[in-house]
């Protein structure tokens, strides 16, 4: 009898540990829930039917959150049971020992740990990405709730952002015959943009935008067009540009991709998912954008240099150009060529005249010559469903990178031109542009942009020492780049241990919760939960905190992360051997 009596009581408290649990767990989850759920409900991002949906997705992942606390409040209230009516004391009368009357909670804890990995690893990204889908699913909803509040909406990336606001807007069915998902439309438009430094890129007013919702055949993202009626705006001019005035009837963009939350933010990895991505961050669509970029400095930096050393050593460079009357030739003079803060490259005048000299003809020979007093010269990658004319390149609107031949465009500021035809002739204009130009050895610079990282950043960073003209900025580049892959990696590091600790900070709140209720036998079971709430409270706050530390700081956050852990530990032990010495 004796050797049963410990099996009796460990079915006993088992048996009451678990029917606590399914209690106070059902009770918190459906608690938190509800409140992760109410706020896009009263945002008006979601219907009723949807909220429902999404308080039903959202019951596993706040089972991270509420299993720990719903296990220490059911140990708590089992052991304290147990112990107030004297069965503890029973027990240990009849030689079993405060240690083997633990190991029910300690068994418990261990699989409730191991459920929360498996939950936080596998189970709770899945049903995160659900939750996202569904919030996003009905986007136009996303951008008519916060416009009739007044507020203003975010679009684009972070290289190129920008706001809208309007007087009214409208959620509007879609014609059937249309492959069009979603219909907004906003009257009276004000919109501002800025790229990735806090530059002011663009304003822009306009009478109606129509907003256009596709789904995107490769299932990345959601593909948008604007329609803007009546559009005016100005693009503030950089060094050696002047500010571009824009009118226009109608403007129609590409369809732009906006992708989904859940392909770049880790919280909505799985475990492996979270290697893969540490091991191989081009995955990430913001690493591959942000190395596609620095392949672009490079094919910039090394056609810049061949323009730059041409100039320097001949004088003049000629640039070839294709048009349906056939091909033509841009003749520039000039001393050289230096990158600005703008993105473009600004042309060193003649030191002599302070002047550039361009010579322009085509195939029937016909010339004509101008002098200016500054210009620039900018390099655009010619993708599919590029929309080159200005408020599409204010917006950004292109569709993905389909890398090709480079491609240059030549600004002339204060241009006197003269034509061969009608001889001292001559027109006065403030600004010129040749678009489409290229070098006759441009194709030598096609580039993918899938190369490895490790590989774009040491051919950066060898460019810079032979290619002094780009060295600034494709150093700065480089280092975005190195910058955004240690923030992603950091950012997996953290969610690593964070999940991690979670899974430990389970099995110590079990353990005590129980260890607590044996010492604390006397008091009331409220007091006795507190005395293992705030302790298990303060281990998940820490273990938030430094996730976060984490992710900004790098390494020197996880004595954070890890410090709640390591003190309930000490905490729970502590209170142990005060109960084994009574």
């Amino acid at each position: 009898m004796p050797n049963r009596s410990p099996i009796i009581l460990w079915r006993h408290l088992g048996f009451e540990l678990v029917r606590m649990l399914l209690l106070a767990t059902g009770g918190l989850v459906v608690i938190i829930s509800f409140a992760a759920t109410i706020k896009p409900l009263a945002d008006g991002e979601i219907g009723l039917l949807d909220a429902l949906r999404l308080m039903g997705l959202m019951i596993v992942p706040m089972m991270q959150f509420a299993l720990p606390f719903a296990a220490g409040l059911a140990a708590t209230l089992t052991y304290h049971r147990f112990a107030a009516e004297n069965e503890a004391a029973a027990a240990g009368a009849g030689g079993v020992s405060h240690r083997t009357l633990l190991l029910p909670a300690a068994a418990c804890g261990v699989v409730l740990a191991v459920t929360i990995a498996l939950l936080t690893n596998a189970a709770i990204p899945h049903f995160l990405r659900a939750a996202e889908r569904l919030i996003t699913r009905d986007i136009g909803r996303l951008i008519v709730a916060p416009i009739k509040h007044g507020q203003a909406i975010e679009m684009g990336k972070r290289d190129n952002r920008w706001n809208m606001t309007a007087d009214e807007v409208y959620h509007l069915p879609t014609d059937a015959d249309d492959d069009a998902i979603d219909h907004v439309a906003m009257m009276r438009v004000l919109a501002s943009g800025q790229d990735g430094d806090g530059h002011n890129r663009f304003y822009l007013a306009a009478d109606r935008v129509d907003i256009w919702f596709f789904a995107d055949p490769e299932g990345n993202g959601t593909q948008v067009q604007l329609d803007f009626e009546n559009p005016t705006g100005v693009v503030p001019g950089g060094t050696g540009k002047q500010t571009t005035r824009i009118q226009a009837k109608q403007f129609h963009t590409a369809r732009l991709v906006i992708p989904q939350t859940f392909r770049d933010d880790p919280k909505f990895f799985t475990l492996f998912e979270l290697r893969d991505a540490y091991r191989a961050p081009r995955r990430v669509d913001s690493i591959d954008q942000a190395a596609r970029r620095l392949a672009f400095d490079i094919d910039e930096a090394q056609l810049m240099q061949r323009v730059a050393e041409r100039l320097r050593e001949d004088g003049a460079i000629v640039f070839a150009r294709d048009d349906d009357d056939g091909p033509q030739t841009v003749h520039v003079t000039a001393r050289g060529v230096q990158p600005v803060d703008s993105g473009d490259w600004v042309i060193e005048p003649i030191a002599s005249e302070s002047t550039i000299h361009v010579e322009f003809a085509d195939a029937s020979a016909m010339t004509r010559r101008h002098t200016a007093r500054s210009g620039t010269l900018s390099l655009a990658r010619r993708h599919e469903e590029v929309d080159t004319s200005p408020i599409g390149d204010m917006l950004g609107a292109t569709s993905r990178p389909a890398i090709t031949t480079p491609a240059l465009t030549l600004r002339l500021f204060g241009v006197v031109t003269q034509d061969r035809r009608v001889p001292g002739a001559s027109a006065e204009l403030p600004e010129l542009a040749y678009a489409a130009l290229r070098l006759p050895d441009a194709d030598l610079l096609v580039r993918s942009g899938e190369q490895p990282i490790d590989q774009l950043a040491i051919e950066a960073l060898a460019l810079a020492q032979h290619a002094p003209v780009a060295a600034d900025t494709l150093k700065r580049s480089a280092r975005r780049l190195e910058e955004e892959v240690d923030d992603l990696r950091f950012e997996i590091i953290s969610k690593v241990h964070e999940r991690a600790a979670f899974v430990f900070a389970t099995l110590l709140m079990v353990i005590t919760g129980a260890v607590m209720a044996l010492r604390l036998r006397d008091s009331m079971p409220l007091q006795v939960y507190l005395w293992s709430f705030l302790p298990a409270l303060l281990t998940i706050i820490t273990i938030s905190s430094g996730q976060g530390l984490v992710h900004k700081a790098g390494w020197a956050g996880l004595p954070v992360l890890w410090g709640g852990v390591v003190g309930l530990s000490i905490f729970t032990f502590m209170q142990y051997k005060a109960l084994a010495r009574h």
